[in-house]
């Protein structure tokens, strides 16, 4: 369609007539316009970038999962970060119309959590006109809290790949090593006179329990080292520490191991815990003493976490005979990482044998 315009010029001879012709814009780009807003569809996505809350570093490997009500579905999507600590989620796929209109109005709650092993949790909840067209900041807040480091009680080494759970109050965890035989629990408040307990598991290594009671000195403690011994040393059972002494028989008699300590106390199974010179002795495994409990591969354990120097009597006594034949026993001694195993025999009721001196410097 064309419009036309009337110029009149005169001059002192003669009259001239101008008309100019205004071209209007085609409808037809119009209708592709409209089209284009009403079927073409693009992508609505959510950018978002992790960074240390102190530094302002990014972090890498970090877990973003956003929650929100996408048409009556509540969508759930999550990413991890890359090495710029950045990431984008796709929301939607939205007519440009829509995209353009809810740009300003969406009002749609996004309930965003950000985790990394080493960071605390992270969770927020944003409007969704509020996060769209812009890079979201998700800081994170270094995670304070307990090492738990895994070795071998023999060789010393790191474990990896170790399944260790955490307990204290309400608070409770499970996490693996990493191959540094390392895993951090974020938990920074401690209840003093409560206790901490560490359970580690593994197919082949002996489970091992370790309790940690809290107190004014050592609440501060940030490293909690716990050695375990594999099973093919002997599938021993019981805690480890400095020095350990682990009896094994099989049957149903009642052997009971005894220890008396360089202060001349002595751990027995009235006597589960000694101490000397603030070192503390425990009896952790004391076996076939009740009838309703009887098992055929029993074993007794004795340990000391941090041990007092000085010498250490081994005694084993036949607290009750319950079967004719003798009964062999080994007796393995761990002092400092070091393995010695002694046999010996137990042959009548409530008879007392002289096993092992141990020296510990």
């Amino acid at each position: 369609m064309k419009a036309t315009q009337e110029f009149i010029f005169q001059d002192s001879s003669k009259e001239h007539i101008i008309m100019l012709e205004k071209k209007k814009f085609p409808w037809w780009i119009f209708l592709f316009l409209l089209l284009l807003l009403l079927f073409i569809k693009v992508d609505k996505t959510l950018q978002f970038q992790v960074i240390d809350a102190e530094t302002k570093q990014a972090i890498e490997s970090a877990e973003v999962a956003i929650q929100l009500n996408n048409e009556s579905q509540n969508v759930e999507l999550q990413q991890i970060s890359d090495n710029n600590g950045k990431l984008e989620l796709l929301v939607d796929r939205q007519p440009i119309y829509k995209l353009i209109f809810l740009y300003f109005t969406d009002k749609r709650p996004v309930a965003i959590n950000a985790a990394h092993p080493e960071y605390r949790s992270y969770q927020h909840n944003e409007a969704m006109k509020e996060l769209a067209g812009r890079q979201n900041i998700i800081p994170l807040s270094v995670l304070k809290g307990f090492t738990v480091t895994v070795i071998d009680s023999i060789t010393r080494n790191p474990i990896p790949n170790i399944e260790v759970e955490l307990n204290h109050l309400n608070f409770s965890k499970k996490q693996a090593t990493n191959a540094d035989g390392q895993t951090l629990f974020g938990l920074n408040v401690l209840e003093i006179d409560e206790k901490l307990r560490i359970n580690v598991r593994h197919d082949k290594y002996e489970n091992t329990l370790k309790i940690l009671k809290i107190n004014s000195q050592n609440q501060e403690t940030r490293n909690i080292e716990v050695a375990i011994l594999s099973l093919d040393e002997g599938g021993m059972r019981g805690e480890r520490g400095e020095i350990n002494v682990n009896l094994k028989w099989e049957g149903h008699d009642d052997l009971d191991l005894i220890i008396i300590d360089p202060c001349k106390d002595t751990v027995y199974f009235k006597k589960k815990t000694i101490s000397c010179d603030g070192f503390i002795g425990q009896l952790d495994i004391d076996a076939n003493y009740h009838k309703d409990s009887l098992i055929n591969n029993p074993q007794e354990n004795i340990f000391w976490d941090k041990a007092s120097k000085g010498e250490y009597q081994i005694i084993v006594m036949c607290y009750d005979k319950r079967e004719r034949k003798e009964t062999p026993f080994i007796i393995t001694v761990f002092k400092d990482g070091e393995k010695k195993t002694i046999e010996g025999i137990a042959k009548r009721k409530q008879e007392i044998i002289p096993v092992h001196k141990v020296t510990f410097d």
